[in-house]
């Protein structure tokens, strides 16, 4: 029959994290184009949290197949989240992008209101 499908990841800019379909939400890309959307999307003064997150797409993995997930949100990569889920955290394609996103970081942190929304205007100066 036909050829065996393969693991694919391609990569979303959403100007609101915690509930996509609210504002601008940029799918399909490949990570230079979502860190371009991103970065469109924090010019424009949204402090609605925005985000970098990855949708992968692979048969040995169905249960985690075809959800959005956290890449880069409140300025850093969103390793927590990705350890959540055993099957990103150890997917070679999800491991390539969060080693590729590092190479982003130095850009992405310029402008301190993008990196953190709303909810870390609210605490600043109280982290230890």
């Amino acid at each position: 029959m036909g050829e065996q499908e393969k693991a694919k990841i391609t990569f979303f800019a959403a100007e609101c994290m915690e509930f996509l379909d609210y504002g601008e939400l940029y799918e399909d890309l490949s990570l230079p184009e979502a860190v371009e959307a991103y970065q469109r999307i924090c010019k424009k003064g949204f402090p609605y949290g925005p985000g970098i997150g990855f949708n992968l797409k692979d048969p040995e993995a169905p249960k985690y197949s075809d959800i959005n997930w956290p890449l880069y949100q409140g300025g850093r990569i969103a390793l927590e989240e990705i350890r959540l889920i055993p099957a990103y955290q150890s997917h070679p394609l999800v491991r390539a992008a969060v080693q590729e996103m590092e190479g982003y970081l130095s850009n992405m942190s310029k402008n301190g209101k993008q990196n953190r929304g709303m909810e870390r205007q609210k605490t600043a100066g109280k982290e230890k």
